[in-house]
């Protein structure tokens, strides 16, 4: 059996109700404490203030279409370790905040029997593809962000790979 959790953010939650179909379980990842204003608002289905709203750097969702029981709150602890291991791996100077693709894998390790890996990686030689698959941001604007370390995540995945932990079902890594 599988079990498919979606760790996001209220940014990043998708707006489309298609999208949970296959969601076992929804796993917010808190940045900040108004997020977990957001989570309560989505699960007692009570809509979230205007002025709270106003906070958010993007418009969220004021539903998900899932039972109370199918959220969780990632503990802050799995976003501290993903970043940890990073600094290992980057070249970058400063505080770099692990994707949530990273940190869903660090996750996964410390509660799946198996970890198996399709499409994930970064591929900049193809700039104009798409970012991730429910959306159309391509591949490129990762270069004009400066809050993750792409090149840092792709060689922890890779070490990842070649040690067993994961499996790469697309050989993207």
């Amino acid at each position: 059996s599988h079990t498919t959790v979606r760790l996001m953010y209220p940014e990043g939650a998708p707006r489309s109700t298609n999208e949970y179909q296959d969601t076992t379980m929804v796993a917010l990842v808190v940045f900040k404490s108004l997020d977990l204003d957001w989570l309560t608002s989505v699960v007692t289905k009570q809509p979230l203030g205007f002025w709270s709203k106003l906070w958010f750097w993007r418009e969220v969702v004021d539903d998900i279409p899932l039972k109370p029981e199918s959220f969780r709150i990632l503990h802050p602890e799995i976003i501290h370790r993903t970043g940890q291991v990073l600094k290992r791996y980057t070249m970058t100077q400063g505080n770099m905040v692990p994707t949530l693709g990273a940190s869903a894998v660090v996750m996964a390790l410390q509660v799946c029997d198996q970890v198996s890996l399709a499409g994930f990686g970064y591929d900049m030689r193809h700039p104009e593809s798409r970012l991730h698959y429910y959306e159309t941001i391509p591949m490129g604007a990762m270069k004009a962000q400066v809050v993750h370390d792409i090149s840092a995540e792709k060689l922890f995945l890779r070490d990842l790979v070649s040690a067993g932990a994961v499996t790469d079902l697309t050989g993207a890594l």
